[in-house]
């Protein structure tokens, strides 16, 4: 079970870290704008990562996990979580700019087709 813990701990370590690494490239080809919802996302799996991770390393300690011997029961990692607005908050803003984005995807590729569909004749004739 730790085992599981540990390899999971690493596949979300090693997922931030590639989103970062994204959201990094982005915001260098298109600027800060470009690279919103990026920003918002590392937000949101950072926040679940990190509690996460902490959890499950505190777990692994049992009760002595709690106690003030070691430096997990004192990590304010959990303020996080007000600093930047909830997680709630954050994934309503990227929930948003997805469906702006699909939205004006859609309406631009509507627009492109023709209206009416073309007849047997006219597509011979093409």
């Amino acid at each position: 079970m730790i085992g599981d813990w540990i390899a999971e701990s690493r596949v979300r370590v090693d997922q931030m870290r590639l989103l970062v690494l994204k959201t990094a490239w982005l915001m260098n080809a298109a600027g800060n704008k470009g690279a919103h919802t990026g920003i918002k996302a590392i937000k949101i799996a950072t926040l679940r990562s990190v509690h996460w991770i902490l959890d499950t390393a505190i777990q692994t300690r049992g009760a002595a996990g709690l106690s003030q011997d070691f430096p997990l029961a004192c990590a304010r990692v959990r303020s996080l979580r007000l600093a930047d607005g909830p997680c709630e908050l954050q994934r309503k803003a990227l929930a948003r700019a997805g469906l702006r984005t699909r939205t004006a995807a859609t309406y631009r590729s509507a627009a492109a087709e023709p209206s009416q569909p073309l007849t047997t004749a006219a597509r011979s004739h093409s």
